[in-house]
């Protein structure tokens, strides 16, 4: 009996248990967790959340780290127990990676990761744009501008590279006006030289762009007129070996500027070219066409052609070729002959001209068909040829010469220029480019002597354009490379004596002119005769 009562007693104690247990209030159990302790420092707010933790990386826990995590499991586990008494949006959230404390001016970790690695920093000036309808006045203002510039920074620019020679050589000509001998145009030279000669090849180049893009043309002549200089920009930027690789990116820009040239002058020449071509095809058409149809018609007038009636020798037998025919057996088929051959001869010419006639609006018809079906014609066989002169073949020529030096160029170009190579030696230009709005149409929207504009990549050139953007971004490599050297650009050029050559032409001690008025008649003073430089 006293079994009996104890076992009951125990097991109303423990029922009684089991529900004071599950009657425990919120305060209750965040008291009961204050044992744990203060929880492990959070994450600093300026690295991302952490990933979960993987049991491959991490160590393996011991005794009494097992056990606390068995503890944190099981105290999370009866936190999420819903209570019904409790409204569902707690006022103690976990910290999480979408709702972690965060600083004042912290981007949100839903942020695209484009958007978070972009510094503020490296974001051009946006400008206001100037708009699609521009006058032409304005772009002859630019031409005027940049070629007037063009001309003083290349007379410069051959000025000082003689004045880097050694005093003994006979192409040294000192300055008039030296810069400081601790100056970086001192100690540079003959880098800075060069960099003037290209700067004048970029302000030549935009000059002439910016009167062909007023005029929506391209003026071959113009373009012509610095080939010279062109090659003697290539001479001095030659990439020797050891050259740093901005030098390199550099003469990599001289070969781009060259082949976006040839790119605008075959795509002038694609147009007329094609017209023309179109012309001559239709030319070519046509006579064969005209072929098929003679030798259709001649095999027409074959076929209606009636076969040649026998001789009356061929029918008289041999035997009866010496007797004397009757009166009657002669008159009979002479009389019947006579008499119906004129009207089956007329009916049949009637009746053949009107198969023919049949024949011929049949043909008709089904050639019109087939032209509306088929909408070109088979190309018309070798002999069909027509005369050409030198009228015809010179501008294919200077096409097909174009392409081949466009795709020599730009192979050149992309050996040492490239987004790449921008990114990692031209940092403020790239950035420039990677973050602009502009797009392939708006080569007039930006100032090129702009240091925090917007700059665009250039496209293809076989579309003729692009070359204002080769341009813009060439002036603004040479500046972020000359930020090292102190370059100046316009602001630092040797000034052109009014005495020097017949207009104003810097000259060697041998009398070779350094600078042209234009760029057509230039000429390199190192490639004088030696008679002239001795």
């Amino acid at each position: 009996m006293h079994r009996v009562t104890s076992a009951t007693s125990y097991a109303s104690s423990s029922s009684s248990h089991k529900s004071r247990r599950q009657r425990y209030t919120r305060e209750q159990l965040l008291k009961s967790l204050e044992i744990l302790g203060p929880l492990s420092t959070q994450i600093p707010s300026e690295l991302p959340p952490s990933p979960p933790d993987s049991r491959s990386n991490s160590p393996a826990p011991g005794a009494k780290r097992k056990s606390d995590a068995h503890i944190e499991q099981s105290v999370s586990k009866r936190s999420r127990v819903p209570d019904p008494h409790r409204p569902q949006s707690s006022s103690h959230p976990v910290a999480g990676p979408s709702n972690y404390a965060r600083e004042d001016g912290e981007l949100s970790e839903d942020t695209p990761a484009s958007r978070r690695a972009v510094d503020i920093s490296d974001v051009p000036v946006r400008r206001p744009r100037r708009g699609a309808k521009l006058p032409t006045i304005f772009f002859d203002e630019l031409y005027d501008k940049y070629h007037g510039y063009g001309r003083m920074l290349k007379y410069s620019g051959d000025r000082r590279m003689l004045s880097t020679f050694h005093p003994k050589n006979s192409a040294y000509l000192a300055l008039p006006d030296p810069p400081p001998p601790q100056s970086p145009y001192h100690k540079y030279g003959h880098l800075v030289a060069r960099l003037e000669l290209l700067d004048a090849l970029v302000d030549f180049a935009y000059a002439i762009w910016a009167k062909d893009y007023s005029r929506s043309k391209c003026s071959r002549g113009n373009w012509s007129s610095i080939e010279a200089f062109l090659v003697h920009c290539k001479r001095k930027w030659q990439v020797e070996e050891g050259a740093d690789d901005r030098e390199k990116a550099l003469s990599g820009l001289i070969w781009m500027i060259e082949g976006f040239i040839h790119g605008r002058q075959i795509n002038s020449f694609a147009r007329p070219i094609n017209s023309e071509n179109e012309r001559v095809s239709q030319m070519l058409t046509s006579m064969h066409r005209e072929e098929l149809e003679r030798e259709a018609a001649a095999k027409e007038a074959e076929a209606a052609t009636p076969p040649m009636l026998p001789s009356p020798a061929s029918i008289i037998t041999s035997n009866s070729a010496n007797s004397t025919p009757t009166g009657r057996l002669s008159a009979a088929p002479a009389v019947t002959k006579n008499s119906t051959e004129p009207s089956s001869s007329s009916a049949l010419s009637n009746t053949q001209q009107a198969e023919q006639q049949k024949k011929q609006q049949q043909q008709q018809q089904q050639q019109q068909q087939q032209q509306q079906q088929q909408p070109s014609d088979p190309p018309p066989p070798p002999h069909i040829t027509l005369a050409m002169n030198w009228g015809f073949i010179a501008p294919r020529k200077f096409q097909s010469g174009g392409i081949v030096a466009a795709s020599w160029c730009m192979s050149q170009s992309q050996q040492t220029l490239t987004l790449p190579l921008m990114a990692k030696h031209f940092p403020r230009t790239f950035q420039r480019m990677i973050h602009s709005t502009f797009s392939a149409q708006d080569e007039h929207e930006p100032d090129i002597e702009d240091d925090d504009g917007e700059l665009f990549w250039p496209g293809q050139l076989v579309t003729g354009q692009g070359l204002g953007w080769v341009c813009t971004m060439g002036k603004a490599m040479i500046k972020e490379f000359g930020q090292e050297f102190d370059y100046r650009g316009i602001d630092g050029i040797i000034p052109k004596p009014d005495s020097e050559g017949a207009e104003g032409d810097a000259v060697t001690p041998a009398g070779v002119p350094v600078h042209a008025s234009t760029p057509v008649s230039f000429q390199d003073p190192l490639d004088a005769p030696p008679a002239a430089q001795r």
